[in-house]
């Protein structure tokens, strides 16, 4: 059961990764086509600021922090489309399993509209709706968990932040 399990957390660890990598990727892209513009913004303003002796690490600084800030900007990207992604699957999910839990009860139409998978779309329309909604409610909450549901889930958090700082960390150490 043990190794189940651990075959299991390699897995999860090897696509979180991935996407990881991805995301740090699109920051690293996007970030290059802006440094030169931004150095050449930057470096007439700051470099009057600062001592000779650490002006030649001010391009150096310009474009790490230039990378720092679209690896911020790629990361909440991130969370959005994420946001959208399980927004969507568990509309689809509360949606299809009503259906099918008033198929089961013998409710083979709502309204004049049929309930059957097959022969409808109203799963989707309540499942795209569904999908709005809750990202919308993510929206607002900053994609957190609100204040009384916060300490009812802090040790998923806690397991969540391990996971983010084991995806994030040295390869060897993470898993």
């Amino acid at each position: 059961a043990l190794g189940g399990l651990y075959v299991g957390w390699l897995s999860v660890q090897g696509v979180l990764r991935v996407q990881f990598a991805k995301t740090i990727n699109l920051a690293l892209s996007c970030s290059q086509f802006v440094e030169y513009y931004v150095c050449k913004l930057l470096l007439p303003l700051v470099a009057p600021l600062l001592s000779t002796e650490f002006r030649a690490w001010l391009p150096v600084g310009i474009k790490t922090g230039t990378k720092a800030l679209f690896v911020y900007f790629a990361w909440k990207l991130q969370e959005v489309v994420s946001a959208a992604q399980s927004g969507l699957r568990g509309g689809l999910l509360f949606s299809r399993g009503v259906c099918a839990w008033l198929n089961r009860r013998g409710h083979k139409s709502f309204l004049g509209l049929s309930l059957e998978p097959d022969k409808t779309y109203l799963d989707e329309a309540v499942g795209y709706v569904l999908a709005a909604l809750g990202f919308y409610v993510q929206w607002q909450f900053g994609f957190g968990i609100p204040f009384p549901f916060s300490l009812v889930m802090l040790p998923l958090d806690a397991v969540e932040w391990y996971v983010r700082w084991s995806v994030t960390s040295d390869g060897a150490n993470g898993a």
